[in-house]
C-alpha cells in the first residue's frame, strides 16, 4: 500500500489512528475516489502476489504446517 495513494497508513494502531485515516478521506472525497481506484487497480495487477486465491492457498498451507507439528 502506498500512503494516500492506495489507502491510508495510520500513525498509530488504536482508534485515534483509525479515525485519523477515516477523517482524511471523509474530508477529501476526490482523494478517497483516487485511492479507491488505485487500490482496485493494484489488486488486479498481474504482479500482485496476494490475490484472493493466493491468500487462501497461503492461509490453508499455514494450517497444514501447523497440523503436522507435534506439540
Amino acid at each position: 500500500m502506498a500512503h494516500r495513494e492506495t489507502g491510508y497508513l495510520c500513525h498509530t494502531t488504536d482508534v485515534e489512528g483509525l479515525l485519523e485515516g477515516l477523517r482524511y478521506f471523509l474530508h477529501d472525497p476526490p482523494a478517497c475516489a483516487r485511492a479507491s481506484a488505485a487500490s482496485l487497480a493494484a489488486f488486479s495487477a498481474p504482479e500482485n502476489d496476494c490475490t484472493p486465491g493466493e491468500f487462501e492457498r497461503r492461509w490453508w498451507a499455514m494450517f497444514d504446517r501447523a497440523s503436522g507439528a507435534r506439540l
